[in-house]
């Protein structure tokens, strides 16, 4: 995904041709095309793009919502995608209180991000 290459490069300009807009843009497209698993990719990038940007309860609201479309799908994300997201969400997960995770977390699988 190239908003994922740009996120690796350190881009987080929220221009249109930023990380964040392209891969908003891509989860536009995979909702209108019901592809489910690229709504579960596109949130796992977007949680990274959050987390790297200090917004910490919105990373942990997005990636649980991610996860638990992967869980109704029975899928895992490949290798590459798990430690690019793993590399912003678990740095995150370090720095935020432990309510302010845990409540983040119970929303996103909940009701969504």
């Amino acid at each position: 995904m190239l908003g994922r290459t740009l996120r690796r490069q350190g881009e987080d300009d929220p221009a249109p041709h930023g990380a964040r807009s392209l891969i908003l843009t891509s989860l536009g497209t995979y909702r209108y095309l019901g592809d489910v698993g690229g709504v579960a990719e596109s949130l796992e990038g977007l949680s990274a793009c959050d987390a790297a940007d200090g917004k910490v309860e919105r990373a942990a609201c997005i990636a649980a919502a991610a996860e638990a479309i992967r869980e109704r799908l029975a899928t895992r994300p490949l290798p590459f995608d798990r430690a690019f997201t793993d590399r912003y969400v678990s740095q995150a997960r370090i720095s935020a209180e432990d309510d302010v995770w845990g409540t983040a977390t119970e929303k996103g699988r909940t009701d969504g991000p």
